[in-house]
């Protein structure tokens, strides 16, 4: 059995929803490749929160925001991957597309609740779809 080296990472990560549907990103690699995950990701060096989360939008969807508010604080651990992360969760609300020829970076979609299941997603996106289920 392969060993990894221990990792955490704390990220912030953006829920934006429309239509009784949720903006996600399909990881293309790492722990989570192929699941579906809230557009977000790591905090650099020096970053603020809101810095890093308009960035993430930027980079993965070519998109961003007017505005967010805290929801949750989230924190999961991949044994296989000995892979510790902790979730600064954002409601973000005014969307809309960047057009100064900045292109997405993960493929994305917008998707109904009903659509998703435990083993489509990242526990993260699971956490929160369980939770808004109940108020839609």
């Amino acid at each position: 059995m392969k060993t990894y080296e221990k990792k955490s990472r704390t990220g912030v990560y953006g829920v934006a929803i429309q239509d009784k549907k949720i903006l996600l990103v399909v990881q293309p690699s790492g722990v989570h490749a192929g699941k579906f995950d809230l557009p977000g990701g790591g905090i650099e060096y020096g970053e603020t929160i809101e810095e890093a989360l308009h960035r993430e939008f930027a980079e993965e969807v070519a998109m961003t925001f007017d505005s967010f508010k805290f929801l949750i604080n989230l924190t999961t651990t991949v044994e296989a991957f000995s892979f510790h992360q902790i979730g600064l969760i954002y409601q973000v609300d005014g969307l809309s597309t960047i057009q100064n020829g900045i292109h997405a970076t993960h493929k994305y979609d917008w998707m109904p609740f009903t659509a998703l299941s435990q083993e489509t997603v990242t526990p993260f996106v699971w956490h929160i779809c369980k939770g808004l289920l109940n108020t839609i």
